[in-house]
């Protein structure tokens, strides 16, 4: 086993064990049982860590301390996903730029990013345009645009998240999931005529979850997320590099695209290519 992928178990373990679900840290138990045999050592320090175990507290007492508020509630409302902005890092083109040619024999970054000072945006753009002359549907773009990191935020459903996370290594901060922010209701239930059927059972969830709240807020942290469907919607916040974001722009901001995610995809996409054109111009989307 790579070590690092050794690490990642153990440190999965440590979270799994810090878990305040129940059922997760009896997973990490197993998973400990089974990985005794073959990695004793990694496994002495894979214990639920008094640390980690903290950090939830901490969160909701610094919220309660800033005084930050809950967004309003639109529990009920059909929505859909969306795109509602993202950043990426000033000069990314000359990032790009120099990082591409530090590779050649004898060169650094800091040396190119220099002498990259005094080169005009007309000059910048042209370079680019030769480095990227020729690209196809199936070519994978230049790997120095991973040091570009692209960060985004989306609204989504549960079901694209999930979807979402399973496509391209990134980072995803998704917030505890309520069903507080609306609903989406796919096309296809539309098109068969029982929407009517589909949102009743989105209703039901609603109920479930209230009853969980009912308990008290331990209960609704910990056992609330039980109780939220696939198609209710959920703040993400996404730092994917430019060398990924390329692919995911290519498969999912397009109509065939998982419904959820194809608009907020191609609102990153138009936001893209109006922001840095001179490399996101260069995007070859699937037809």
């Amino acid at each position: 086993m790579h070590p690092n992928r050794s690490l990642s178990l153990r440190e999965a373990l440590v979270r799994f064990s810090s878990a305040e679900l129940p059922e997760t840290r009896e997973i990490a138990d197993k998973l400990r049982e089974l990985a005794e045999g073959g990695l004793p050592t990694l496994m002495k320090y894979t214990e639920a860590s008094p640390f980690t175990q903290s950090l939830p507290q901490k969160r909701r007492e610094i919220i309660s301390d800033l005084a930050i508020e809950q967004p309003a509630s639109r529990r009920g409302e059909i929505g859909e996903s969306r795109f509602l902005g993202a950043a990426i890092p000033p000069f990314a083109a000359r990032v790009f730029l120099a990082s591409f040619l530090a590779k050649e024999q004898g060169m650094s970054y800091q040396h190119v990013a220099s002498n990259l000072y005094g080169v005009s945006n007309e000059m910048v753009s042209e370079s680019i345009e030769r480095i990227f002359a020729g690209i196809s549907l199936h070519d994978k773009p230049p790997e120095e645009l991973e040091m570009i990191q692209v960060t985004a935020d989306y609204e989504m459903s549960v079901g694209a998240i999930y979807e979402l996370i399973r496509h391209r290594l990134a980072t995803h901060l998704v917030s505890g999931f309520t069903p507080d922010n609306g609903f989406t209701v796919p096309s296809v239930y539309y098109d068969l005529g029982v929407e009517k059927d589909y949102i009743r059972a989105i209703e039901l969830v609603e109920r479930q979850y209230d009853l969980v709240s009912e308990l008290g807020p331990e209960y609704e942290r910990v056992f609330g997320p039980y109780f939220v469907a696939r198609g209710h919607l959920q703040p993400v916040t996404v730092r994917m590099s430019g060398a990924d974001i390329f692919h995911f722009i290519k498969i999912r901001a397009q109509e065939a695209a998982h419904p959820d995610i194809g608009t907020p995809a191609l609102g990153v996409e138009q936001f893209l290519r109006d922001t840095e054109p001179i490399l996101f111009g260069h995007i070859v989307k699937k037809e």
